[in-house]
């Protein structure tokens, strides 16, 4: 029996005689990705995908496919698991079905650690209110980055599965209006500062809609110098003046 039935045999058994503690295991099992294969709108190929996954040691992992966005989950025993892991999956994906996927989204957690980029997505339940969509574009961001090269507007360094992830949650955000806004720190000419931030989420949305948003849905502004999170001209300041917001409203 592998781990993973032994988890589950588990926190099912504990729960005999108390309803209210089945529930909340449920539900944790759930959100930790055990229950592979269980998204209600997987096609049949999915399972076939985890199954093989399993047998070379990613038991823990699990796929759900839902408008065009595969997300992979699971709770990883170590960094090397949850690298290697998404990894697998994502080979496995592309290798037969990648024209029916618009983005692939890493969604694994680390045991005791940091929860994966795409955890934010995964918590948006289907036609997800503006104010959800809001808050999974805050939680993706939070603590990241976008990276572009200095003083220009091409993206520098991997960005890929961040970026890929803001795509997966615009497209599951789209009975909504998304407005990508680009700031920059309180150096420079004013007016070029405007014009980068400008580009630079020109940028930003040109690879949403190459991952297939709708360009009509999706917007990019430019806001330059003029909403600084900090007056301060330190390293740190402009670290965090210069970013990428994305504000949701409605159609």
């Amino acid at each position: 029996m592998s781990e993973k039935k032994k988890r589950r045999n588990r926190a099912m058994g504990a729960g005999i005689g108390a309803g209210a503690a089945v529930t909340a295991a449920l539900f944790a099992l759930a959100l930790t990705g055990l229950g592979a294969g269980s998204g209600p709108n997987n096609p049949p190929w999915v399972r076939a995908i985890e199954e093989g996954l399993a047998k070379r040691g990613y038991d823990w992992l699990s796929i759900s496919v839902s408008d065009r966005v595969a997300t992979v989950a699971g709770q990883a025993p170590d960094v090397d698991s949850q690298r290697y892991g998404f990894e697998a999956a994502e080979t496995e994906l592309n290798r037969n079905h990648a024209d029916s996927l618009a983005v692939i989204v890493d969604a694994i957690n680390l045991e005791g650690g940091a929860a994966g980029v795409g955890a934010a997505l995964r918590a948006l339940g289907p036609a997800p209110e503006l104010a959800a969509c809001q808050q999974a574009f805050v939680d993706t961001l939070a603590g990241r980055t976008i990276n572009f090269a200095p003083g220009r507007a091409e993206l520098d360094g991997d960005n890929r599965r961040l970026l890929d992830t803001l795509s997966a949650v615009a497209i599951r955000c789209r009975a909504h209006r998304i407005e990508i806004g680009g700031h920059t720190d309180l150096t420079g000419s004013p007016s070029a500062n405007l014009d980068l931030s400008t580009a630079r989420a020109e940028t930003v949305r040109g690879y949403l809609v190459s991952k297939g948003v709708k360009a009509e849905d999706i917007s990019a502004t430019g806001f330059g110098q003029t909403r600084p999170l900090e007056n301060a001209r330190t390293l740190d300041a402009n670290a965090r003046n210069r970013r990428i917001e994305f504000t949701v409203s409605a159609h």
